[in-house]
């Protein structure tokens, strides 16, 4: 049985792997190849570049998902610090669900367990080295991204990012006792759950708001919790109002949450997280004369002109490079999985043999 574990294990872990870092592969090679030639502008230098050097320099550490550890002030394109805690945290998951699956009392206190662990881990760096309760971005961060140090010990941690990945964990379990037992929540307790979470979550997020404040008293107390709960209370919203959903439904809402234009949107997520910052890098880093927001036309352009292109360059990716990635690799994946299956049903039809034989000579 453990060698079964640890196969579905290696499985899960090489089909995230393979799921996100050929399409991250892609873009490291357009950044090291294409950036130099694809611009011009007075920031291209201090801040494309930068990119260029980066990704020339540290790309395997992404790679090996371990950029947030290994020179994360030289890591390949800014928001790469996601893919290497994602697949981290897939293989934290993938061994708690495999504790889970033997037994579910352990693998309910593992799962608490390194829920703490990774709020301690977070509240203890904070606190003792004085460091704000969230990564304040400045115009001088777009080129050193680690001025400070709340960017390495905090922002990019697994540890920070291992809060809300674990209430979804737990999340996902308590659905699963709710529906064994048939529990459905009236519409009052609907729509007051959920309404009571959305501003737990939201007064979280804004909250971060006051570290901006000019002359404000540090408190290392004060920023050592928000460091710890924020992250995880700021997607509280999500988990109860998962939870009604998929038990009762959410009323008047429900048509929309299951509107189909969510489907195909929802397919170009990871096509448009690799291709958001680069198009918005481009855009800045080109820039020759100063951004006028007053001129309301402008702005209007700023927020809605960015998303249509990133999306149709999103498209377009996902289309032709990201989409038969992932058709391979899902008949890979199956075609592995179908192998372990048939080895497993081998292994039980001659253990069946053999104690039957046994049986026989006594």
């Amino acid at each position: 049985m453990l060698k079964e574990g640890i196969a579905f294990l290696f499985t899960s872990i090489a089909y995230r792997w393979t799921r996100m870092i050929p399409t991250f592969a892609l873009m490291a090679l357009y950044a090291i190849y294409m950036i130099p030639y694809v611009g011009d502008g007075p920031l291209w230098n201090y801040r494309s570049m930068t990119e260029v050097n980066n990704c020339r320099e540290s790309w395997w550490t992404t790679v090996f998902f371990i950029s947030n550890f290994v020179k994360p002030d030289k890591s390949c394109l800014i928001f790469t610090w996601y893919i290497t805690a994602d697949i981290q945290l897939a293989t934290i998951g993938g061994i708690l669900l495999y504790i889970f699956t033997k037994n579910r009392k352990v693998g309910v206190f593992a799962v608490v367990l390194t829920f703490i662990s990774a709020i301690t881990m977070t509240f203890f760096f904070t606190f003792t080295k004085q460091l704000p309760g969230i990564v304040r971005f400045y115009f001088d961060q777009t080129r050193d991204k680690l001025n400070d140090e709340g960017f390495y010990y905090v922002y990019i941690a697994t540890s920070t990012r291992c809060g809300p990945y674990l209430l979804g964990f737990m999340t996902a379990y308590l659905l699963a006792i709710l529906r064994q037992k048939k529990i459905k929540f009236t519409h009052t307790q609907m729509y007051l759950f959920s309404f009571i979470s959305i501003l737990i979550s939201e007064a979280a997020i804004f909250y971060g708001s006051s570290s901006y404040t000019l002359n404000k008293k540090y408190s290392a107390l004060e920023n050592a919790l928000y460091s710890a709960l924020c992250s995880t209370l700021a997607v509280l919203k999500y988990a109860i109002i998962g939870l009604v959903y998929f038990t009762s439904g959410l009323g008047i809402f429900t048509k929309l949450i299951e509107w189909n234009v969510w489907i195909p949107l929802s397919r170009l997520s990871y096509s448009v997280f690799l291709i958001n910052i680069p198009v918005l890098l481009h855009h800045a880093s080109s820039q020759r004369q100063p951004i006028s927001l007053i001129n309301t036309l402008n702005i209007v352009f700023w927020f809605i002109g960015d998303p249509i292109l990133i999306y149709f360059l999103g498209l377009i990716f996902h289309l032709f490079i990201e989409a038969p990635i992932l058709n391979l690799n899902t008949a890979i994946r199956r075609r592995l999985l179908k192998c372990l299956q048939d080895h497993n049903s081998t292994n039980q039809s001659l253990c069946n043999k053999s104690q039957l034989s046994k049986n026989k000579c006594e």
